[in-house]
């Protein structure tokens, strides 16, 4: 049986604390923020008086308009921002942070409305935007925290368990099949197993395990974090952080970039339940290897190049967020192992602007609450990266040229949802899969993500969400950018040109066959 240790406090740095606010509001953070407006020339005062004409008569004219300057939502700023840019002739008369203000300085003392009504939905309106300011600061201390890098493992105040590692011949779950925590669940997916199984004849059908739970030896609970440690060695195998980001606005905005990635972009494991993407770069197929980021967009209508790079932008933002959450939260030993094999081969991180830049920090825009903020020197984030939806596999192991692989389940929803938890067949380990869970593992051990029953006939209700994050990197990443690096010989132009045909050729393709989401 597993021996525990445990120490008090708080495993890493805690989450911010709200502060108190003087109206509910529900602050909604997108990663993909709205574009500000081209204005070259400051807006006439002529125009200042026609834009508070038009508002006090589109208020008029909607009294749901007016329902909505009382509204803790975002309501009231996608209004505005149709009404602003509803008028190609008039220069909008501030910036987009500072719509609401316009708004209410132009209805304020407007007789029509009836004194009463507009001065109560006014002083809500002030309440709440001062809710929404206090929520924002809250937001960037958030973003502020990130700045403050994890300490050695020593250091790390937690659980920390430690396991007997098994013999090769008893791992648990076995290698090679699928793990269901029921018979039931095992019945209801065989068929979907066995017809996906089938579309790829290179390997055999897997068999579907129900869990044994007598030969699990630690199973890990939703609410803890934890270090695990193999018995004999003290050798970390398993790190657990759980309420990870630890904030509902920047969680939903995650989930919201997630989900987008997921819509637009190729499975590239149709013989696996659920659907797993890939983000950043490739190291090109087995066939075909090259380096440049994925091409693996499911439209190629015309724009599509445009919405891609707009995705590859919002991306790009949301796992910047991931890595540098995680740079605060995880032992360092398990940041410096994946920093040190980019560092050591020089391999750019992700930028949706490659080949025209590689750099290695950035301004994080995204929106607040409908207003645009900008989050300077944010570090970009590892350059490969995949994003997973309900996704499951047979127990596995694959190479990777460094040894820890990071994922976050930033999304688990459904009051009956069961299953999907992870395993690590060494340790005969379960990791119970919780919202906003962290973890890190090494691919190098046998492990795997279990069944549940978000079944495909249920996959798209609303009851069942799974979605998560995971930096993992194929093995031939290094080899693949040092042969695109010979190249930087030829003239610059040249070489955007060949890297943009060679990623073209690649368009749809499934990428690397030897990275997965576990």
């Amino acid at each position: 049986m597993p021996r525990a240790v445990a120490t008090s406090g708080s495993f890493g740095y805690s989450a911010v604390s709200r502060r108190s606010t003087p109206a509910r509001v529900h602050v909604h953070v997108d990663f993909a923020p709205r574009p500000s407006p081209n204005q070259t020339k400051p807006c006439s005062s002529r125009d200042v008086r026609t834009w508070k004409e038009i508002i006090t008569l589109e208020f008029l004219k909607r009294p749901s308009f007016l329902r909505a300057l009382s509204s803790p939502t975002s309501e009231l700023h996608d209004i505005l921002r149709d009404i602003f840019a509803s008028r190609d002739d008039l220069r909008a008369p501030c910036s987009p942070d500072r719509y609401v203000n316009f708004a209410v300085d132009a209805l304020h003392g407007v007789k029509e409305f009836g004194g009463t009504s507009l001065s109560k939905a006014l002083a809500a309106r002030l309440s709440i935007e001062r809710a929404i300011r206090l929520e924002a600061r809250a937001i960037r201390e958030h973003f502020d925290i990130l700045k403050q890098p994890a300490e050695k493992l020593c250091s790390f105040v937690c659980f920390h368990l430690y396991v007997k590692a098994l013999p090769d011949a008893e791992l648990y779950p076995p290698p090679g099949v699928f793990v269901a925590m029921t018979r039931r669940m095992a019945r209801t997916w065989e068929p979907d197993l066995k017809a996906a199984r089938a579309s790829d004849t290179r390997k055999s059908p897997a068999d579907t395990e129900v869990l044994d739970r007598s030969r699990i030896q630690l199973t890990i609970p939703e609410e803890v974090s934890c270090v695990v440690h193999d018995a004999d060695t003290n050798e970390v195998v398993l790190v657990v952080v759980r309420n990870f980001c630890a904030n509902g606005a920047i969680l939903a905005g995650i989930a919201l970039a997630g989900s987008r990635a997921l819509s637009c972009r190729n499975n590239v494991r149709s013989e696996d339940p659920g659907s797993i993407v890939q983000a950043g770069f490739t190291a090109g197929s087995l066939s075909a290897p090259t380096f440049g980021l994925a091409r693996n967009f499911a439209s190629r209508a015309k724009g599509a190049a445009k919405a891609e790079r707009a995705s590859n932008d919002e991306l790009a933002a949301a796992l910047a967020y991931f890595w540098a959450r995680a740079k605060s939260r995880f032992p360092s030993e398990v940041i410096e192992d994946v920093e040190g094999f980019y560092d050591a081969h020089s391999i750019p991180r992700f930028d949706p602007n490659w080949p025209f830049s590689a750099t290695t920090t950035a301004s994080l825009f995204l929106t607040i609450a409908g207003y645009p903020v900008s989050i300077p020197s944010a570090e970009r984030a590892p350059g490969c990266a995949v994003i997973a939806e309900g996704y499951a596999r047979p127990v596995h192991r694959e190479g990777q040229p460094h040894r820890w692989a990071i994922g976050w389940n930033y999304r688990r929803e459904g009051a009956t949802l069961i299953g999907g938890h992870f395993y690590c067949s060494k340790y005969a380990t379960e990791m119970r899969a919780a919202h906003d869970t962290a973890w890190s593992w090494s691919p190098l051990i046998f492990h795997t993500t279990g069944l549940s029953n978000a079944h495909p006939s249920t996959f798209n209700s609303e009851g069942f969400k799974l979605e998560g994050f995971a930096f993992v990197t194929p093995i031939r990443l290094a080899s693949a950018y040092a042969a695109w690096a010979r190249d930087t010989t030829t003239p610059r132009e040249e070489l955007v040109v060949r890297a943009h045909a060679a990623l073209g050729a690649h368009f749809g393709s499934s990428g690397d066959g030897d990275i997965s989401y576990s």
